[in-house]
């Protein structure tokens, strides 16, 4: 049970995140996250089981009760302007666990091998109804009466990770094939862009059917708060793309689902700034997420602040995440407006 003090430091966290997605806060989100550095997590499935090395994984393997910490301490409401709440402590992969790809879970991450057999008949016999039905759907309901136990009436739970279109296709048919179907026949990629679609927005409807609201709105994975129905959307794979590529054969499926939303983040990681102007011809585009990942050496902060600059021109807000020293973060107050601005970071590990 959060404290008083507690409750009005939530209380004044919720009403700056609400000036946040109208660009009317005068000052930037800010959260300093505790971080000790990225390290193994053995992924635990049932049985008492905990699994090192990548082994596939099938629904009756989820351990619901473990993979969202449901016998630990629940965190303080607000860490700075940054709200928290219930999640599931371990990588998942559900959107493609639900099209039908193998799952195979380590302690390092949880991902998807491509469907195997002939391109055409793996596309023609694709369908919603199934992957509906199926036992990972399940699972995912499963987690979510977890998730909605461990945070009772005190924390919101977000929407699980539900990766974007072209994630889901690149995982569904291989990142080479996806490749070679764009230019090859690209009818076949937009029968199964139209059904990918129409199967994550039923997802995600179905999710929020299920969760309650909590405070009036719904909190991102990023952990900010909105005051009405939000999306968290992925698109790493897009990285594969030219900007000209993503925006052809991509973008369309992408405005169509944040369309639905009257909130709603874009995550891009910092290496993949280079399909930002066609994300932002998304009209309803709440706000833009940019990953700061300093370990892949790509990391230009000029890029980040010119990526900055241009999604608030756009009359989009902007979330910062990842690490930053203590001068970087006078920076980034210092060139980019507070109106629109989130900064929720960590300083560097030595």
């Amino acid at each position: 049970m959060p404290t008083d003090g507690q409750n009005a430091s939530l209380a004044k966290a919720i009403e700056r995140n609400i000036a946040f997605w109208d660009g009317a806060n005068k000052e930037p989100l800010t959260a300093k996250i505790p971080f000790t550095g990225f390290r193994s997590k053995p992924y635990p499935v049932l049985g008492g089981r905990e699994l090192v090395s990548p082994q596939r994984v099938f629904p009756n393997d989820i351990d619901a009760e473990r993979l969202v910490g449901y016998h630990e301490t629940l965190p303080k409401p607000c860490n700075g302007d940054m709200i928290q709440g219930a999640a599931c402590l371990y990588p998942t992969a559900w959107m493609e666990a639900i099209v039908g790809c193998p799952i195979y879970a380590s302690a390092y991450s949880c991902s998807a091998k491509s469907v195997h057999g002939d391109i055409e008949s793996v596309i023609d016999h694709f369908d919603i109804d199934r992957a509906l039905k199926s036992e990972w759907f399940s699972v995912i309901k499963h987690v979510i009466d977890k998730l909605l136990e461990k945070a009772g009436n005190d924390m919101p739970v977000g929407h699980l990770h539900y990766r974007g279109i072209i994630d889901m296709i690149a995982a569904y048919m291989g990142e080479e094939t996806l490749c070679l179907l764009m230019y090859d026949c690209p009818e076949k990629l937009e029968r199964l862009a139209n059904l990918f679609t129409e199967l994550f927005l039923a997802t995600v409807e179905a999710d929020y059917e299920q969760r309650r609201t909590w405070k009036g709105g719904y909190v991102s994975t990023w952990g900010v708060f909105a005051p009405g129905v939000l999306l968290d959307y992925q698109i790493d794979a897009s990285n594969l793309f030219s900007l000209d590529a993503y925006r052809k054969y991509f973008l369309k499926y992408d405005s169509q689902i944040i369309g639905k939303f009257p909130y709603s983040v874009m995550h891009l990681h910092a290496c993949g700034l280079h399909i930002l102007d066609a994300v932002l011809e998304i009209e309803n585009l709440k706000a833009v997420e940019i990953t700061i990942e300093k370990e892949t050496g790509v990391y230009v902060k000029e890029k980040i602040f010119d990526a900055c600059i241009k999604i608030q021109a756009r009359s989009k807000s902007v979330l910062i995440n990842g690490e930053l020293s203590d001068a970087e973060l006078v920076e980034y107050q210092d060139l980019l407006r507070p109106a629109g601005l989130a900064l929720f970071y960590w300083n560097p590990i030595h």
